[in-house]
């Protein structure tokens, strides 16, 4: 088994890197958040696969939200396979509503409406990762695949998750980590 010492029975507030086993699937170099992860299942957004043909203009439109503030709109990101057509937000946590839900760290998530409504107006979170989807697992089942070295687990960076330009947060997630070549990675698994 790779580096992975961490209590699996709580991911959540944490990061999984793919690894290049998963190369050729929907989480080929996924940064994935964990936003919950309980005896009832996992489930995380990938937070570095921008959706380049979607905008937040569009989401906004087919929502009949007004858009008050055309500038420093969020970049809406593939968050995983699973209820594609649903908006999970995770976001600083200078916003909050009833409805958001406390993740960990200054990290929260919220998926309703009053959140695009609030970014749409300009008085949502200073930070946004705005995902499409979300990834999940029953119960068991991503702790088998962090077994077989599918995955690798880092604590929740906040600065890689909202700061970091999204084409590096794979690579920054690796570095922190200390691989520096994925190339090495099964040479590294095999010794711990």
């Amino acid at each position: 088994m790779s580096q992975n010492y961490f209590n699996l029975d709580s991911l959540q507030h944490h990061l999984l890197v793919a690894t290049p086993q998963l190369d050729d699937s929907p989480f080929e170099r996924a940064v994935i958040y964990v936003c919950n992860h309980d005896d009832e299942g996992t489930m995380g957004v990938v937070v570095n696969q921008p959706l380049p043909k979607v905008s937040f203009k569009d989401i906004t439109e087919s929502m009949g939200i007004e858009l008050a503030r055309p500038e420093h709109l969020p970049i809406i990101y593939k968050g995983g396979p699973v209820e594609e057509s649903r908006g999970f937000v995770i976001h600083s946590d200078d916003y909050s509503s009833d409805a958001s839900i406390f993740t960990g760290g200054h990290v929260l998530m919220s998926a309703t409406a009053d959140i695009v409504s609030d970014i749409a107006a300009g008085h949502g979170p200073q930070k946004v990762n705005f995902c499409l989807g979300y990834a999940g697992w029953s119960p068991g089942q991503l702790e088998g695949e962090i077994a077989r070295d599918s995955w690798l687990v880092l604590p929740a960076d906040e600065e890689l998750i909202f700061n970091t330009p999204v084409n590096q947060r794979y690579e920054l997630a690796q570095d922190k980590l200390g691989i520096h070549d994925f190339t090495q990675f099964h040479d590294l698994a095999g010794r711990a």
